[in-house]
């Protein structure tokens, strides 16, 4: 990736992905509407930033070069 993610900004990430840990944050996100907002704005903008197609291939692609040019 060409950022780490954040969490709480780009995603929201959990410890152990149990039940009652889902539940939890969906309490508080019902609770904290505005950041449901925040988050997939965040999320949206980190997609358009670093994870369009063409980026992507872009990085693998300059990725390449060095790693072609290491090789001599």
């Amino acid at each position: 990736m060409a950022i780490p993610l954040q969490n709480g900004q780009d995603i929201i990430l959990l410890k152990e992905g149990s039940k009652e840990e889902i539940v939890n944050v969906i309490h508080v996100l019902i609770q904290h509407p505005e950041q449901i907002l925040h988050i997939e704005n965040h999320s949206k903008r980190y997609f358009m930033e670093n994870l369009l197609p063409e980026k992507v291939i872009r990085r693998l692609l300059e990725h390449n070069n060095l790693q072609n040019v290491n090789s001599f």
